[in-house]
């Protein structure tokens, strides 16, 4: 927890420092954690689909049929 309180505190002073030498630098940082937001909000609706359907497959009994006519196909190495 430290550690992320320090480079936060390291990057949010850095964003400080260039944003008072170069004012134009905050339009790039404002559609910088736009575009990060909006890409958060996705992946979590992504990753929260993909769990749920995963979770559907795994428990289905087409699963099942699956994957025992795959063992049951399989040829033996030696």
């Amino acid at each position: 927890m430290r550690m992320l309180v320090g480079i936060s505190s390291m990057i949010f002073g850095a964003v400080i420092l260039i944003s008072v030498l170069l004012p134009w630098f905050l339009i790039g940082v404002v559609f910088i954690l736009i575009i990060y937001v909006y890409a958060a909000a996705f992946y979590r609706a992504s990753a929260r689909e993909l769990k749920v359907r995963y979770l559907m497959l795994t428990y289905s009994d087409s699963y099942d049929l699956c994957c025992s006519f795959s063992d049951s196909v399989s040829i033996p190495s030696h």
